[in-house]
């Protein structure tokens, strides 16, 4: 059977061709691993929403040279639910680029797709994107906690200063994350393997009470991205307080390598009552103290709240700006629009989108 040229969308045979495109476009990945995450992302995301893959690709004689997805997700947009998706994968062979082949995918997606969701984008995405009509609504903001490493602070001090300083704030950070961990001894961290909707869902409605804009962070959801995730790297818990269970958080650690010569410790993401300070002070003390345990150095935590952040910056985590952009492509609806981009109404976290991925 002769396969379409031009733009295609998921069809039964594209996952041979996924294969190769990446295979040839990224030989640092691992061969066998490419389809696993490949469905993950499109596939298994589409079918938990009882929705078609979002998936889009460009083939030039008999070859894919281009592809584009989208993770299938439900937005919550003050009282309406959207189902939609995070722009992911955009990737073009290297003997197509400079040919419009890429603005010609991104446009047939948004067609697809009117409203849609970015994030993880490289910079010259993000201006692909800008011509095409996205809008940036909001950015990620990236903060360290060092209860055992010292922060380099050499492109923002003098050297004799910068030296003094990091040894500051490492004493700062041991001596807070002290006091907060006395403040939440009743709370603990317990590891769990899967997500269920009698124990978790509560939690997800508690949230859902307070937040705006965000994904759908419920028991499906949390399992999708992180229990069934290919190769996960994530360790999920259940934060307790006395006998009941107040929130979820999953964590991650990330090995020393030729950039960082220490491991890292994340927080990737949580559910909770964000309304209640006192137990964030507590999810965070108790994540900090079982990536420690794990052997991390630091503490990174990616976030999008502006009444989370004031807690996240009192408790004693230093801000090192944003370097991820939620970019929204625009809705036809003014009531939606309205709600859309509104900065102040946006919940993320890490593992939003594929930030996750490239830590």
């Amino acid at each position: 059977m002769t396969k379409q040229k031009g733009i295609v969308r998921f069809e039964d045979g594209i996952e041979e061709d996924i294969q190769a495109l990446q295979e040839q476009g990224y030989p640092h990945r691992e061969a066998s691993s490419i389809l696993p995450f490949w469905r993950w992302q499109f596939i298994e995301s589409a079918a938990r929403l009882q929705t078609e893959p979002r998936v889009w690709g460009y083939r030039r004689l008999a070859q894919l040279v281009a592809h584009q997805g989208a993770l299938v997700v439900e937005v919550k947009l003050g009282s309406m639910l959207r189902k939609t998706g995070w722009f992911v994968e955009t990737m073009a062979l290297e003997s197509v680029r400079g040919l419009p082949i890429g603005p010609m995918l991104i446009q047939s997606a948004l067609e697809d797709l009117p409203f849609n969701l970015s994030l993880g984008q490289t910079e010259y995405m993000r201006e692909l994107q800008y011509s095409l009509g996205w809008r940036e609504v909001a950015s990620l903001n990236h903060y360290v906690f060092a209860p055992t490493y010292q922060q380099d602070l050499s492109g923002s001090l003098p050297r004799g200063l910068a030296h003094l300083g990091s040894i500051g704030i490492g004493f700062l950070h041991k001596w807070k994350l002290r006091n907060h961990r006395y403040a939440a001894q009743d709370h603990r961290l317990r590891r769990i393997t899967e997500f269920s909707e009698e124990s978790h869902g509560p939690l997800w409605d508690q949230m859902s009470g307070n937040a705006e804009n965000c994904v759908v962070r419920d028991p499906s959801y949390m399992n999708w991205k992180y229990i069934d995730q290919p190769q996960a790297p994530y360790c999920c818990w259940e934060l307790w307080r006395g006998t009941d269970i107040c929130g979820l958080v999953v964590t991650r650690t990330t090995p020393p390598d030729s950039v960082y010569k220490h491991t890292r410790g994340h927080i990737v993401d949580f559910v909770f009552d964000t309304r209640d300070n006192v137990l964030f002070q507590a999810l965070l003390a108790t994540s900090i103290e079982k990536l420690v345990a794990q052997g991390a150095a630091n503490i990174n935590l990616y976030l999008t709240d502006q009444t989370l952040e004031r807690a996240v910056r009192s408790f004693g985590f230093v801000s090192r700006g944003a370097r991820h952009h939620l970019l929204v492509a625009s809705s036809d609806n003014d009531s939606e629009r309205n709600q859309v981009f509104d900065e102040s109404k946006w919940f993320l976290t890490m593992g939003d989108s594929d930030v996750d991925r490239f830590l």
